[in-house]
């Protein structure tokens, strides 16, 4: 009908399925090779977009590359079991579909492998469907961990071919399903850090403006030989002990160094020692390291780190217990 022109009239997203497998791994070396691709694939959507768009290129990637016609990236919340998991990315796959009857033997697929934590290919026989409207003839779902825990499950469909995810052997499925779960990890944390310092960015410059609109005003010889002190400190990388009662500026005028400073332009970072447990202080000062204790599922920026090359204003030091102010 189209001559040679049928590929310009196919949609994108189905074009994969018209080109041909150049790569068979049916042998040690191709399966390797197939694996080396898959790897470089996975590593080159590790940008710097938001959530919601690195999922949806990483399902679309991974959909031109097994050759399927659909995919999805199944979401459960915490970790935690449930019928119904949330489709969080997807290419030619809509909520409505998942949601549909029809769609209901695929789910209990997605629900197997979270629940076993282990990839699975399911080959249909058209003949053997007894759900009307039912045409899937082969389904791949490769489970993924965040954070040490299964968190989601990459799901594949093919109406075309039953065969068509059954080069994927065994230990080819696990090797995969381990770097999916590395690819992941990385895009969540990376974006989770990423989004801290966007929103100290952001408070930070809300907190200039509103700085900028009241100016430090000194009237007596006192105050202005005060102002004239922190003038000097604040042509220094030096550290400055402000004294005085409660609401007599002390947080204003750490400010007030900070914008003169040679660190103006980085963050300025506010540590309410008053309000912070014991036990909590050294986490929230310099952070941790994911698995650093039992429940440290993932790694906690300290906040002396998130002021580096900017400003750590420790409010109402004093409060704190000697030996920590010793170690701070």
């Amino acid at each position: 009908m189209f001559g040679g022109h049928a590929a310009d009239f196919f949609p994108d997203q189905y074009k994969a399925l018209l080109e041909k497998k150049l790569l068979v791994p049916d042998t040690k070396s191709t399966r390797d090779e197939y694996l080396r691709h898959y790897f470089e694939e996975m590593n080159s959507i590790r940008s710097s977009m938001g959530q919601e768009e690195t999922l949806l290129k990483t399902i679309i990637s991974t959909n031109r590359f097994f050759g399927a016609e659909r995919g999805g990236i199944f979401w459960f919340a915490e970790g935690k079991y449930t019928s119904k998991p949330e489709l969080r990315a997807a290419i030619n796959l809509t909520k409505r579909e998942v949601e549909s009857t029809q769609f209901k033997p695929y789910i209990e697929h997605v629900l197997k492998a979270f629940r076993t934590n282990k990839p699975l290919v399911v080959r249909n026989d058209p003949l053997a469907h007894t759900v009307k409207g039912e045409k899937i003839r082969s389904v791949l779902c490769i489970p993924f961990e965040v954070q040490g825990m299964t968190r989601g499950v990459l799901y594949h469909d093919n109406s075309y071919m039953q065969d068509a995810f059954e080069f994927l052997d065994p230990t080819m499925m696990m090797l995969l399903s381990r770097h999916t779960s590395d690819t992941v990890n990385f895009l969540l944390n990376t974006m989770s850090v990423r989004e801290e310092k966007e929103k100290l960015s952001r408070e930070r410059d809300t907190s200039q403006q509103e700085f900028k609109k009241s100016q430090l005003i000194a009237g007596s010889r006192v105050m202005r030989d005060q102002l004239s002190m922190a003038g000097q400190a604040a042509t220094t990388d030096t550290t400055v002990l402000l004294t005085g009662e409660t609401g007599t500026g002390k947080g204003v005028l750490a400010q007030w160094l900070h914008e003169n400073s040679r660190r103006s332009e980085g963050a300025f970072i506010v540590v309410d020692c008053a309000t912070i447990p014991e036990n909590l202080v050294e986490s929230e000062l310099f952070g941790y390291e994911k698995g650093a204790f039992t429940g440290a599922d993932k790694q906690k920026l300290g906040r002396v780190e998130l002021a580096h090359n900017g400003t750590l204003f420790l409010d109402e030091i004093g409060e704190l217990p000697l030996h920590l102010q010793t170690n701070s």
